[in-house]
């Protein structure tokens, strides 16, 4: 009775918000906006790895091979991913949103790009006079925040015009490419014009520029709360929360932290490449190496239960079915075939284990006991082999990885084997009932 008090509480109080939040097209936009840029950055981690590898030799090596400036050309592919993360996210944010407003999508990336280029600020000396440019320091994750503005504000307006039809409209028998691109003009000055006034405003002010502007006012102290345990435990809260109710918890978290993140991994890429100290313990990388082991809820390690220790045929099918996705960072199948969500007995384990994994790692590097996670690898990567990628080559995350596994395992289990208990009664019972009735 009290489960079903609290699925219609859910149902009709929690649900409808989340669920809206979940469906915002401005939060959608953001976060399919920024998740175009994951590629790129995977794949210049990969680079960022091959260059500073802690192996005995190595740079020797490599020397001998490729030349002394071996290291300098793998960073190239750097400069085309982390540095230009913003410019990815301008288009792919107008992009995604201009799709759900039912506007031509590639020219609101287009217009989003050029205006957050117009208000990234910088300096060029060109015949012997200093002329306002875009600077690269921008491009990358410091300008993310302003990338998401220009996304959202040039693309909305552009919908406007479109929609009340402020448009140059051609002839039939225009080609539709040309026709689009002329249909484009109006808006385009218009949205050029707005960018350039709020550009020529803020330079005489104290700010600047809109990007100084937003930093101080809300990129700092949001990247700053992020960057901290506390942020994390509400990172963690708010994904294992949202997925025991059914609802997409990584997107839920995501929508709120995915910004921050970004910035953050952006720091930490920069301090790894002067030979610096990482500076920031909590990111996305932290979590997805040294928390989220399995998935959201560290599920691996209830799979491995399930897998090793169930006795009753149901948990033992679902270990079976759910083990090798889990070890792949999938773990719907063990979400929704425990099930854990709505389920009260695996909710708090469910919360639990993350929260406690976020803690140790937490304290272990910060003891300096483990290398940080700062390299971004496929989420897809299995547990072990992304410990020793994420930290740059390190067996320190290896270790801790194994560890995070077997702490998160006896928080599982004692819930675990109240679960089996109970099923393995039930199968019993309902075999013994079967084999009376065929008597």
């Amino acid at each position: 009775m009290h489960e079903t008090k609290l699925e219609q509480f859910m149902d009709k109080y929690f649900l409808p918000i989340a669920q809206k939040l979940s469906e915002q097209k401005h939060l959608q936009a953001i976060r399919d906006g920024l998740i175009l840029s994951i590629p790129f950055v995977i794949g210049g981690s990969i680079f960022l790895i091959l260059g500073n590898l802690p192996i005995p030799g190595y740079s020797e090596f490599m020397s001998e091979i490729f030349g002394e400036k071996w290291s300098i050309k793998l960073s190239y592919p750097i400069t085309v991913t982390f540095d230009l993360v913003a410019l990815i996210a301008s288009v792919g944010i107008a992009y995604n949103l201009a799709k759900g407003n039912k506007v031509e999508p590639l020219i609101a990336g287009m217009i989003s790009l050029v205006s957050f280029l117009l208000v990234t600020p910088g300096k060029i000396l060109i015949a012997d006079q200093t002329v306002s440019a875009f600077s690269s320091n921008y491009l990358g994750g410091k300008g993310v925040f302003i990338a998401i503005i220009c996304a959202i504000i040039s693309t909305e307006i552009y919908t406007w015009f479109i929609r009340k039809n402020f448009v140059i409209t051609m002839p039939d028998m225009v080609p539709p490419a040309v026709a689009k691109s002329f249909s484009a003009l109006i808006p385009s000055i218009a949205i050029l014009i707005l960018f350039l006034s709020i550009k020529i405003a803020l330079e005489s002010t104290p700010y600047e520029d809109i990007h100084k502007l937003i930093t101080k006012i809300i990129s700092d102290p949001l990247t700053g709360f992020s960057a901290t345990i506390f942020g994390g435990i509400v990172y963690v809260l708010i994904n294992s929360v949202f997925w025991t109710f059914g609802i997409h918890g990584g997107s839920m978290a995501g929508i709120a932290f995915n910004p921050m993140w970004v910035v953050i991994r952006d720091v930490n890429i920069a301090a790894f490449q002067k030979g610096e100290a990482i500076p920031h313990i909590i990111s996305q990388e932290f979590f997805f190496t040294y928390v989220f082991l399995g998935g959201s809820g560290a599920t691996l390690c209830l799979a491995i239960g399930y897998f090793l220790f169930s006795k009753a045929k149901q948990y033992k099918e679902i270990g079976k079915l759910s083990i090798g996705s889990s070890f792949f960072n999938i773990n719907e199948p063990i979400i929704f075939g425990s099930p854990i969500v709505l389920n009260p007995l695996l909710m708090l384990p469910f919360i639990l284990a993350p929260l406690t994994l976020t803690l140790i790692s937490y304290t272990a590097i910060k003891m300096g006991l483990v290398a940080p996670a700062f390299l971004t690898v496929p989420w897809t990567m299995p547990v072990i082999i992304s410990g020793f990628l994420a930290t740059g080559g390190h067996i320190s995350g290896v270790i801790l990885q194994i560890v995070n596994l077997i702490v998160g395992f006896f928080i599982y289990f004692p819930f675990l084997k109240m679960l089996d208990k109970k099923a393995a009664l039930d199968e019993k019972i309902q075999s013994e009932e079967i084999s009376k009735t065929k008597q």
